[in-house]
């Protein structure tokens, strides 16, 4: 099932340089400013993602791990488990397959309890 999802999560999504897309630095920078570290956390799992789809796995790794202690502090208990998603989805691409069944069966104890069934499917 892991295996599956991961399969599935894995595919590359094309980014658009437009205009619209945000300095992420600047918005982690304000974000900080807020006093609100679920407001950071977001930030930073928005960045950790957008590395992610961009190859760029040591920094969507750091962004998300930035992002997780932030929800984990502040009790974002979905976040929270969403954000171990993506950590399990960056060590898969990183062919660190104990990594990411560790990142993800937590997320599955993050939220199982939450009845956040479209997460774990």
């Amino acid at each position: 099932m892991l295996v599956l999802f991961l399969r599935r999560v894995r595919r590359v999504e094309e980014t658009r340089d437009d205009g619209r897309r945000v300095d992420r630095q600047r918005a982690v920078e304000l974000a900080g400013n807020s006093g609100s570290p679920t407001t950071r956390g977001w930030i930073l799992r928005a960045a950790g993602r957008q590395a992610a789809l961009e190859g760029r796995l040591s920094d969507a790794e750091a962004s998300l791990e930035q992002a997780r202690s932030l929800f984990a502090e502040s009790g974002a208990a979905m976040t929270l488990g969403r954000t171990l998603n993506w950590l399990g989805v960056v060590a898969r691409e990183q062919d660190d397959l104990r990594r990411a069944e560790e990142f993800l069966r937590e997320a599955i104890r993050v939220l199982k309890p939450l009845g956040d069934r479209g997460t774990l499917v």
